[in-house]
């Protein structure tokens, strides 16, 4: 139960940190010990929302930690509902993520913003996709349909790392 509550606490620490050390990314020492923490992050003392990004990715990744370990919803017996109440979850994260990064632009090129939405998007639509499948009935869609849709869903994730290979080749040769 600690490590739920040091899990669930920590992201507003790295906000709070992060907010607070910021001027002190021009002491060597500091940047040297901690500069990872805002690299590619726009750093304005007067845009505090710039700094969510890092605590954002980090809730996110814990709520995705605690649910697939079913310390989430551990009080439903049933693991169908289970399932789709995580995945809802990770709809609703990828959602405030996208909504967050297209407001914010934490990143200090415009491009990284871009790239981050692409690829929250696509996050976004691999878990829409499963939950419209799970909550449609086998009459609507059955068992060949639900193999086409795993293949729409392979298609969209090569797509994208496709794309993410492609920015990053580019990245190194220009």
């Amino acid at each position: 139960m600690i490590f739920v509550v040091i899990l669930t606490v920590a992201p507003f620490f790295v906000i709070i940190f992060l907010r607070w050390n910021a001027r002190r990314l021009e002491e060597e020492k500091f940047k040297a010990m901690n500069g990872a923490l805002y690299t590619n992050i726009k750093t304005n003392p007067n845009r505090p929302d710039q700094y969510c990004f890092n605590a954002a990715f980090l809730i996110r990744r814990v709520i995705y930690a605690l649910s697939i370990n079913e310390l989430i919803f551990y009080f439903i017996e049933e693991n169908s509902t289970v399932l789709l109440l995580n995945v809802f979850l990770q709809v609703i994260m990828s959602g405030a993520l996208i909504t967050y990064v297209a407001k914010c632009h934490p990143f200090e090129e415009l491009r990284d913003n871009y790239i981050e939405m692409f690829n929250e998007t696509t996050i976004f639509i691999l878990f829409v996709i499963p939950l419209a499948a799970l909550i449609v009935d086998e009459s609507i869609l059955g068992p060949n349909q639900r193999i086409l849709l795993g293949y729409v869903l392979i298609g969209i994730l090569l797509l994208n790392l496709g794309v993410n290979y492609l920015i990053f080749i580019l990245h190194l040769l220009y």
